[in-house]
């Protein structure tokens, strides 16, 4: 009955979504987790797991709220909710990384050219994905609170 096989590939799931079924095996350990093998996973938790999500989800007025829903020693998975003007920052990660929107909107800005930026909104079932080293910023510019769900793969060793 669990969300993930609660077995040596996944080392943790989130009491949220851990009797979510249509997610089994999602975790699964696998050779690489691609930016592309990151979005497919976002997506298949903002659908197949809509509902638990909207439970769990909690607002803060003041700061991004965050829950860690599922994770591995190669994925983590992260439910994150953005009040109105909430924004990450300008950041990067050291491994792919992927999100799909469940509520709401979300702009992502990333640096385009030498002193330009592009701007993307991105609203339900929407998102993005990107390698190691893009550096980007969200953020909820609509009225709206918004819900989001990213997935990061671990950084891998050095050699």
């Amino acid at each position: 009955m669990a969300l993930l096989d609660l077995d040596l590939s996944t080392a943790y799931a989130h009491p949220s979504v851990a009797a979510a079924r249509p997610l089994a095996g999602v975790l699964a350990p696998r050779s690489h987790w691609s930016p592309a093998d990151l979005r497919r996973l976002t997506r298949l938790f903002t659908t197949r797991a809509a509902a638990e999500l909207h439970r769990a989800a909690r607002f803060d007025p003041t700061a991004r709220w965050q829950l860690r829903l599922a994770g591995s020693g190669q994925v983590d998975v992260w439910l994150v909710t953005w009040t109105p003007g909430r924004a990450s920052g300008w950041h990067e990660h050291d491994a792919a990384s992927a999100y799909t929107v469940l509520d709401g909107e979300l702009t992502e800005t990333w640096p385009h050219g030498r002193v330009g930026t592009r701007r993307a909104r991105r609203r339900p079932g929407r998102g993005s994905a990107c390698g190691p080293g893009h550096l980007h910023t969200l953020q909820n510019r609509g009225i709206v609170p918004a819900i989001s769900v990213h997935a990061y793969a671990s950084a891998p060793s050095p050699r």
